[in-house]
Protein backbone atom coordinates (compact mmCIF):
# COMPACT_ATOMS: atom_id res chain seq x y z
CA UNK A 1 0.00 0.00 0.00
CA UNK A 2 1.45 3.27 -0.77
CA UNK A 3 1.03 5.13 2.69
CA UNK A 4 2.88 8.42 1.76
CA UNK A 5 -0.07 8.93 -0.89
CA UNK A 6 -2.79 8.59 1.47
CA UNK A 7 -0.88 11.03 3.43
CA UNK A 8 -0.92 13.06 0.12
CA UNK A 9 -4.43 12.76 -1.15
CA UNK A 10 -5.66 13.43 2.95
CA UNK A 11 -3.74 16.50 2.93
CA UNK A 12 -5.04 17.40 -0.37
CA UNK A 13 -8.56 16.50 1.18
CA UNK A 14 -7.67 19.41 3.87
CA UNK A 15 -6.44 21.93 1.21
CA UNK A 16 -9.37 21.35 -1.31
CA UNK A 17 -11.89 22.32 1.64
CA UNK A 18 -9.73 25.15 3.16
CA UNK A 19 -10.20 26.62 -0.38
CA UNK A 20 -13.61 26.03 -0.75
CA UNK A 21 -14.25 27.53 2.82
CA UNK A 22 -12.17 30.56 2.08
CA UNK A 23 -14.43 30.89 -1.21
CA UNK A 24 -17.52 30.48 0.82
CA UNK A 25 -16.59 32.76 3.20
CA UNK A 26 -14.55 35.62 1.84
CA UNK A 27 -15.87 35.66 -1.96
CA UNK A 28 -13.62 34.02 -5.09
CA UNK A 29 -9.97 35.62 -4.84
CA UNK A 30 -6.90 34.93 -6.19
CA UNK A 31 -5.40 33.15 -3.79
CA UNK A 32 -8.20 30.65 -2.66
CA UNK A 33 -9.58 29.86 -6.20
CA UNK A 34 -6.01 28.91 -7.52
CA UNK A 35 -5.21 26.91 -3.80
CA UNK A 36 -8.62 24.75 -3.77
CA UNK A 37 -8.07 23.94 -7.83
CA UNK A 38 -3.98 23.18 -7.66
CA UNK A 39 -4.73 20.53 -4.45
CA UNK A 40 -8.21 19.46 -6.31
CA UNK A 41 -5.97 18.12 -9.47
CA UNK A 42 -3.34 17.05 -7.04
CA UNK A 43 -6.44 15.18 -5.21
CA UNK A 44 -7.24 13.32 -8.76
CA UNK A 45 -4.07 12.57 -9.12
CA UNK A 46 -3.74 10.25 -6.18
CA UNK A 47 -6.32 8.24 -7.52
CA UNK A 48 -3.48 6.76 -9.24
CA UNK A 49 -5.67 5.90 -12.79
CA UNK A 50 -2.44 5.09 -14.78
CA UNK A 51 -0.32 2.43 -14.98
CA UNK A 52 2.62 4.46 -15.31
CA UNK A 53 2.37 6.50 -11.76
CA UNK A 54 4.84 5.25 -9.20
CA UNK A 55 4.55 5.45 -5.17
CA UNK A 56 4.75 8.68 -3.88
CA UNK A 57 7.72 9.68 -1.65
CA UNK A 58 8.97 11.95 1.02
CA UNK A 59 10.17 14.93 -2.09
CA UNK A 60 6.65 14.58 -3.71
CA UNK A 61 5.70 16.58 -0.15
CA UNK A 62 8.66 18.53 0.08
CA UNK A 63 8.31 19.61 -3.94
CA UNK A 64 4.63 19.61 -4.47
CA UNK A 65 2.97 20.92 -1.00
CA UNK A 66 5.56 22.43 0.93
CA UNK A 67 7.26 24.01 -2.54
CA UNK A 68 3.51 25.12 -3.51
CA UNK A 69 3.07 27.15 0.17
CA UNK A 70 5.95 29.07 -0.62
CA UNK A 71 3.84 30.46 -3.21
CA UNK A 72 0.54 30.71 -1.94
CA UNK A 73 1.48 32.07 1.61
CA UNK A 74 2.89 35.10 0.05
CA UNK A 75 -0.28 35.36 -2.09
CA UNK A 76 -2.40 34.88 0.57
CA UNK A 77 -1.09 37.38 3.00
CA UNK A 78 -0.28 40.42 0.25
CA UNK A 79 -4.45 40.13 -0.41
CA UNK A 80 -5.27 40.64 2.97
CA UNK A 81 -3.37 44.63 2.73
CA UNK A 82 -6.22 47.15 2.12
CA UNK A 83 -4.79 49.64 -0.60
CA UNK A 84 -6.10 52.81 -1.89
CA UNK A 85 -7.78 53.39 -5.19
CA UNK A 86 -5.75 55.33 -7.67
CA UNK A 87 -7.34 58.46 -9.74
CA UNK A 88 -7.18 58.29 -13.11
CA UNK A 89 -6.34 60.37 -15.92
CA UNK A 90 -8.52 61.24 -18.85
CA UNK A 91 -6.19 60.77 -21.41
CA UNK A 92 -6.94 57.51 -23.47
CA UNK A 93 -11.59 57.09 -24.71
CA UNK A 94 -11.58 53.17 -24.04
CA UNK A 95 -13.43 52.41 -26.97
CA UNK A 96 -11.25 54.12 -29.50
CA UNK A 97 -8.07 52.60 -28.07
CA UNK A 98 -9.63 49.38 -28.25
CA UNK A 99 -10.62 49.37 -31.88
CA UNK A 100 -7.33 50.64 -33.15
CA UNK A 101 -5.49 47.83 -31.06
CA UNK A 102 -8.15 45.52 -32.59
CA UNK A 103 -7.42 46.38 -36.08
CA UNK A 104 -3.62 45.89 -35.49
CA UNK A 105 -3.97 42.94 -33.63
CA UNK A 106 -5.93 41.57 -36.87
CA UNK A 107 -3.68 42.86 -39.23
CA UNK A 108 -0.28 41.90 -37.71
CA UNK A 109 -1.83 38.34 -37.45
CA UNK A 110 -2.51 38.50 -41.11
CA UNK A 111 0.53 39.75 -42.02
CA UNK A 112 2.46 36.79 -40.62
CA UNK A 113 0.21 34.69 -42.05
CA UNK A 114 1.83 36.03 -45.38
CA UNK A 115 4.98 35.03 -44.86
CA UNK A 116 5.29 32.09 -42.68
CA UNK A 117 1.33 30.57 -43.48
CA UNK A 118 -0.56 28.74 -41.08
CA UNK A 119 0.39 25.76 -38.79
CA UNK A 120 -2.46 23.59 -39.73
CA UNK A 121 -1.49 23.88 -43.71
CA UNK A 122 0.77 21.12 -42.11
CA UNK A 123 -2.06 18.78 -41.76
CA UNK A 124 -2.23 19.03 -45.17
CA UNK A 125 0.81 16.98 -46.38
CA UNK A 126 1.70 15.29 -43.52
CA UNK A 127 0.44 13.82 -40.12
CA UNK A 128 3.35 16.05 -38.45
CA UNK A 129 2.60 18.97 -36.72
CA UNK A 130 5.08 21.41 -37.50
CA UNK A 131 6.50 23.25 -34.26
CA UNK A 132 4.76 26.67 -34.06
CA UNK A 133 8.29 28.39 -32.95
CA UNK A 134 9.47 27.94 -36.74
CA UNK A 135 6.29 29.80 -37.99
CA UNK A 136 7.26 32.86 -35.95
CA UNK A 137 8.09 36.36 -37.36
CA UNK A 138 10.53 37.87 -34.98
CA UNK A 139 8.82 41.53 -33.67
CA UNK A 140 5.43 40.68 -34.88
CA UNK A 141 4.23 37.43 -33.66
CA UNK A 142 5.63 39.06 -30.03
CA UNK A 143 3.77 41.83 -31.19
CA UNK A 144 0.15 39.96 -31.85
CA UNK A 145 1.06 38.30 -28.81
CA UNK A 146 1.20 40.98 -26.20
CA UNK A 147 -1.78 43.31 -27.91
CA UNK A 148 -3.99 39.73 -27.67
CA UNK A 149 -4.10 39.48 -23.78
CA UNK A 150 -4.35 43.48 -23.44
CA UNK A 151 -7.65 43.53 -25.52
CA UNK A 152 -8.65 40.30 -23.04
CA UNK A 153 -7.98 42.52 -20.12
CA UNK A 154 -9.73 45.81 -22.11
CA UNK A 155 -13.09 43.74 -23.08
CA UNK A 156 -14.63 43.28 -19.79
CA UNK A 157 -14.37 47.27 -19.97
CA UNK A 158 -16.10 48.07 -23.07
CA UNK A 159 -19.05 49.26 -22.74
CA UNK A 160 -22.53 47.79 -23.50
CA UNK A 161 -23.07 49.36 -26.89
CA UNK A 162 -19.70 48.93 -27.98
CA UNK A 163 -19.01 45.01 -27.10
CA UNK A 164 -19.49 43.68 -30.43
CA UNK A 165 -15.70 45.16 -30.47
CA UNK A 166 -15.14 42.31 -27.73
CA UNK A 167 -17.32 39.82 -29.83
CA UNK A 168 -14.77 40.07 -32.85
CA UNK A 169 -12.13 40.04 -30.94
CA UNK A 170 -13.25 36.78 -29.81
CA UNK A 171 -14.31 35.27 -32.86
CA UNK A 172 -10.59 36.58 -34.17
CA UNK A 173 -8.54 34.86 -31.32
CA UNK A 174 -10.82 31.83 -31.98
CA UNK A 175 -10.03 31.90 -35.52
CA UNK A 176 -6.78 32.33 -35.18
CA UNK A 177 -6.06 29.77 -32.39
CA UNK A 178 -7.89 27.24 -34.82
CA UNK A 179 -5.58 27.80 -38.03
CA UNK A 180 -2.38 28.26 -35.75
CA UNK A 181 -3.53 24.61 -33.83
CA UNK A 182 -3.11 26.66 -30.31
CA UNK A 183 -6.52 25.25 -28.33
CA UNK A 184 -4.24 26.91 -25.19
CA UNK A 185 -5.02 30.21 -26.32
CA UNK A 186 -8.65 29.48 -26.39
CA UNK A 187 -8.71 27.91 -23.29
CA UNK A 188 -6.78 30.56 -21.24
CA UNK A 189 -9.50 32.88 -22.94
CA UNK A 190 -12.36 30.89 -21.78
CA UNK A 191 -10.61 30.79 -17.99
CA UNK A 192 -10.58 34.49 -18.27
CA UNK A 193 -14.26 34.96 -18.61
CA UNK A 194 -15.05 32.10 -16.26
CA UNK A 195 -13.31 33.51 -13.77
CA UNK A 196 -14.40 37.19 -14.64
CA UNK A 197 -17.64 35.70 -14.07
CA UNK A 198 -17.14 33.84 -10.85
CA UNK A 199 -15.59 36.81 -9.41
CA UNK A 200 -18.15 39.41 -9.98
CA UNK A 201 -21.49 36.74 -9.00
CA UNK A 202 -19.85 35.08 -5.82
CA UNK A 203 -18.33 37.96 -3.69
CA UNK A 204 -19.08 37.97 0.17
CA UNK A 205 -22.43 39.90 -0.05
CA UNK A 206 -24.00 37.50 -2.55
CA UNK A 207 -22.16 33.87 -1.39
CA UNK A 208 -24.77 32.37 1.26
CA UNK A 209 -27.76 33.45 -1.65
CA UNK A 210 -26.57 32.22 -4.62
CA UNK A 211 -28.79 29.98 -5.97
CA UNK A 212 -29.31 26.97 -8.03
CA UNK A 213 -29.56 28.98 -11.56
CA UNK A 214 -26.21 30.45 -10.86
CA UNK A 215 -24.92 27.23 -9.71
CA UNK A 216 -26.08 25.56 -12.72
CA UNK A 217 -24.40 28.17 -15.22
CA UNK A 218 -20.78 27.79 -13.76
CA UNK A 219 -21.66 24.30 -13.87
CA UNK A 220 -23.03 24.21 -18.07
CA UNK A 221 -19.79 26.70 -18.77
CA UNK A 222 -16.91 24.59 -17.12
CA UNK A 223 -18.68 21.68 -19.20
CA UNK A 224 -18.82 23.71 -21.84
CA UNK A 225 -15.06 24.78 -22.00
CA UNK A 226 -14.05 20.99 -21.08
CA UNK A 227 -16.18 19.66 -23.73
CA UNK A 228 -14.49 22.29 -25.96
CA UNK A 229 -11.44 21.09 -24.99
CA UNK A 230 -11.60 17.61 -25.47
CA UNK A 231 -13.24 17.86 -28.69
CA UNK A 232 -10.08 20.03 -30.16
CA UNK A 233 -7.81 17.32 -28.73
CA UNK A 234 -9.89 14.72 -30.44
CA UNK A 235 -9.80 16.83 -34.12
CA UNK A 236 -5.93 17.06 -33.86
CA UNK A 237 -5.50 13.05 -32.96
CA UNK A 238 -7.57 12.53 -35.86
CA UNK A 239 -5.60 14.91 -38.08
CA UNK A 240 -2.18 12.95 -36.82
CA UNK A 241 -4.06 9.69 -38.29
CA UNK A 242 -3.87 8.26 -34.67
CA UNK A 243 -7.10 6.05 -33.31
CA UNK A 244 -9.60 7.81 -30.53
CA UNK A 245 -8.15 4.98 -27.90
CA UNK A 246 -4.62 5.46 -28.75
CA UNK A 247 -4.33 8.10 -26.01
CA UNK A 248 -6.02 5.81 -23.30
CA UNK A 249 -3.24 3.69 -23.89
CA UNK A 250 -0.27 6.21 -24.20
CA UNK A 251 -1.78 7.18 -20.47
CA UNK A 252 -1.85 3.66 -19.39
CA UNK A 253 -5.08 4.45 -18.35
CA UNK A 254 -7.45 1.72 -16.84
CA UNK A 255 -10.15 2.63 -17.94
CA UNK A 256 -11.29 2.89 -21.24
CA UNK A 257 -12.54 6.42 -21.45
CA UNK A 258 -11.12 8.44 -23.82
CA UNK A 259 -12.28 11.70 -22.36
CA UNK A 260 -11.20 10.76 -19.21
CA UNK A 261 -7.47 10.27 -20.70
CA UNK A 262 -7.96 13.64 -22.02
CA UNK A 263 -8.61 15.18 -18.65
CA UNK A 264 -6.42 12.63 -16.29
CA UNK A 265 -3.34 13.33 -19.04
CA UNK A 266 -3.85 17.24 -18.43
CA UNK A 267 -5.38 17.77 -15.13
CA UNK A 268 -3.54 14.91 -12.85
CA UNK A 269 -0.95 13.00 -14.64
CA UNK A 270 1.11 16.64 -14.74
CA UNK A 271 1.93 15.96 -10.74
CA UNK A 272 4.12 12.79 -11.99
CA UNK A 273 5.70 14.66 -15.08
CA UNK A 274 7.29 16.90 -12.19
CA UNK A 275 8.78 14.15 -10.25
CA UNK A 276 11.05 13.00 -13.09
CA UNK A 277 12.68 16.41 -12.57
CA UNK A 278 13.73 15.89 -8.98
CA UNK A 279 17.18 14.61 -9.92
CA UNK A 280 18.13 16.04 -13.11
CA UNK A 281 21.30 18.09 -13.04
CA UNK A 282 20.38 21.59 -11.79
CA UNK A 283 21.13 24.73 -14.35
CA UNK A 284 21.87 26.66 -11.10
CA UNK A 285 20.90 30.14 -12.44
CA UNK A 286 17.35 31.70 -12.58
CA UNK A 287 16.74 30.71 -16.26
CA UNK A 288 13.29 30.74 -15.23
CA UNK A 289 13.00 34.19 -14.12
CA UNK A 290 15.18 35.32 -17.45
CA UNK A 291 12.63 34.23 -19.16
CA UNK A 292 10.63 37.30 -18.45
CA UNK A 293 12.95 39.22 -19.58
CA UNK A 294 14.58 37.89 -22.41
CA UNK A 295 11.94 35.97 -23.87
CA UNK A 296 10.73 31.85 -22.76
CA UNK A 297 13.87 29.54 -22.17
CA UNK A 298 13.66 25.81 -23.36
CA UNK A 299 13.25 23.17 -21.42
CA UNK A 300 16.66 21.67 -21.31
CA UNK A 301 15.34 17.95 -20.75
CA UNK A 302 11.78 18.29 -21.45
CA UNK A 303 10.83 14.77 -19.64
CA UNK A 304 7.11 13.47 -20.66
CA UNK A 305 5.33 10.11 -19.62
CA UNK A 306 5.11 9.13 -23.00
CA UNK A 307 4.06 12.10 -24.51
CA UNK A 308 2.32 13.74 -21.91
CA UNK A 309 4.74 16.66 -20.94
CA UNK A 310 2.15 19.17 -19.13
CA UNK A 311 3.68 19.91 -15.66
CA UNK A 312 3.30 22.20 -12.73
CA UNK A 313 4.12 25.96 -12.45
CA UNK A 314 6.99 24.56 -9.82
CA UNK A 315 9.67 22.69 -12.46
CA UNK A 316 11.02 25.54 -13.96
CA UNK A 317 12.08 25.93 -10.56
CA UNK A 318 13.18 22.99 -9.73
CA UNK A 319 15.15 22.27 -13.11
CA UNK A 320 17.37 25.76 -12.56
CA UNK A 321 17.89 25.09 -8.30
CA UNK A 322 17.15 21.34 -7.28
CA UNK A 323 16.06 21.24 -3.38
CA UNK A 324 16.67 25.05 -3.06
CA UNK A 325 14.02 25.75 -6.06
CA UNK A 326 12.49 27.82 -3.10
CA UNK A 327 14.93 30.48 -3.27
CA UNK A 328 14.01 31.55 -7.33
CA UNK A 329 10.64 30.46 -6.34
CA UNK A 330 9.82 33.16 -3.60
CA UNK A 331 11.74 36.06 -5.96
CA UNK A 332 9.01 34.88 -8.57
CA UNK A 333 5.59 34.88 -6.19
CA UNK A 334 6.91 38.86 -5.02
CA UNK A 335 6.73 39.74 -8.56
CA UNK A 336 3.75 38.09 -8.55
CA UNK A 337 2.41 40.26 -5.74
CA UNK A 338 3.76 43.37 -6.96
CA UNK A 339 1.51 42.87 -9.76
CA UNK A 340 -1.49 42.36 -7.43
CA UNK A 341 -0.52 45.20 -5.79
CA UNK A 342 -1.32 47.09 -8.87
CA UNK A 343 -4.06 45.00 -10.07
CA UNK A 344 -5.78 46.39 -6.53
CA UNK A 345 -4.99 49.96 -6.96
CA UNK A 346 -6.78 50.16 -10.35
CA UNK A 347 -10.51 51.13 -10.11
CA UNK A 348 -11.38 47.50 -12.33
CA UNK A 349 -10.61 44.08 -12.17
CA UNK A 350 -9.25 42.79 -15.25
CA UNK A 351 -6.26 42.97 -14.39
CA UNK A 352 -6.74 40.92 -11.19
CA UNK A 353 -9.25 38.87 -13.66
CA UNK A 354 -5.97 37.74 -15.68
CA UNK A 355 -3.54 37.05 -12.83
CA UNK A 356 -5.76 35.20 -11.26
CA UNK A 357 -7.03 33.30 -14.21
CA UNK A 358 -3.24 32.64 -15.03
CA UNK A 359 -2.58 31.68 -11.44
CA UNK A 360 -5.31 28.85 -12.09
CA UNK A 361 -3.76 27.28 -14.74
CA UNK A 362 -0.65 26.24 -12.47
CA UNK A 363 -1.41 22.76 -12.53
CA UNK A 364 -0.79 22.90 -16.70
CA UNK A 365 2.59 25.39 -16.16
CA UNK A 366 3.53 28.26 -15.42
CA UNK A 367 2.68 30.66 -18.12
CA UNK A 368 3.87 33.95 -16.19
CA UNK A 369 6.95 32.71 -17.25
CA UNK A 370 7.01 34.83 -20.92
CA UNK A 371 7.62 38.24 -21.85
CA UNK A 372 4.52 38.56 -23.96
CA UNK A 373 2.67 38.42 -20.61
CA UNK A 374 4.65 40.68 -18.68
CA UNK A 375 4.56 43.19 -21.65
CA UNK A 376 0.97 43.29 -21.75
CA UNK A 377 0.33 43.67 -18.12
CA UNK A 378 2.24 46.29 -17.84
CA UNK A 379 0.46 47.90 -20.86
CA UNK A 380 -2.11 47.23 -19.43
CA UNK A 381 -1.38 49.20 -16.11
CA UNK A 382 0.08 52.15 -18.10
CA UNK A 383 -3.36 52.16 -20.34
CA UNK A 384 -5.62 51.87 -16.72
CA UNK A 385 -3.76 55.07 -15.89
CA UNK A 386 -4.79 57.41 -18.54
CA UNK A 387 -8.25 55.32 -19.18
CA UNK A 388 -11.63 57.47 -19.66
CA UNK A 389 -14.10 54.91 -19.53
CA UNK A 390 -17.13 55.06 -21.55
CA UNK A 391 -20.71 55.60 -19.18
Amino acid sequence: MDLINLVVAFLCIIFVLMGYNSMKTSGVKCYNLSFFFFFFCFLLNTTKLSIYQQDKTFDDIYYLIIGSLFFFFPIYFSEKCKIKKWKHGNLFNITKLYFVFLVVYIATKIYISTIVGWRINSFLTSTFLVNGDSLSVPGYTGLAAVLQWTLLMMTPLLPKKKMFLGVIFVLALIVFSFLHVKRGDIMRMSVFFLILYLYRSFQVSSIRKTNKKQMLKVGLILSLILFVFIQFGNIRQEARGEEKNELVQLLGLKYNNNALAWVYGYFAINYDVVRLYYDVKNNNKPDALKGIIGGEEDNPYNKSINGFNATTFLSPFIIDYGIWFFVELVIFTLIICFFLFFSKKLRHDSLYIFITSYVALFPFGNYFLSRAIFSSMILFIFISLFLKEDS
